[in-house]
């Protein structure tokens, strides 16, 4: 997307046997609070920007990124911290290494057709 940027969000590593999936779950209940409050920040904006959310899988590390316009930089930022204190942010110009990235991919295009009071349950 032209005039975007692209962020990318690290997580400390979290050891699964060393009570890591209580950790695990409230990452899960905290990404759940920074979509809501991402479709919040999105609904107040005047003109409707586009952001795509990427989880990608390269070389055994999970990476988490958003696609976003530049504009939304800072306030994606801030939210990120906001509900991620731990986590590590950078701004990038491109996704890097995307020809190591496998040729497998699902990819969805979710449009709101309404207000809800409620947020998406999976």
């Amino acid at each position: 997307m032209k005039g975007s940027s692209v962020i990318l969000i690290r997580f400390p590593f979290v050891e699964e046997n060393i009570g890591g999936s209580g950790k695990n779950i409230e990452r899960g209940v905290k990404f759940e609070h920074f979509f809501q409050n991402l479709y919040y920040i999105l609904l107040q904006r005047k003109q409707k920007e586009q952001v795509s959310l990427e989880i990608v899988l390269n070389q055994g590390i999970i990476n988490f990124y958003i696609i976003a316009p530049q504009k939304l930089n800072a306030s994606l930022k801030s939210l990120l911290f906001a509900i991620f204190p731990e986590c590590n942010v950078d701004i990038l110009k491109e996704i890097p290494d995307l020809d190591k990235v496998p040729n497998q991919a699902i990819g969805f295009d979710v449009k709101l057709v309404g207000n809800e009071a409620f947020t998406l349950r999976t």
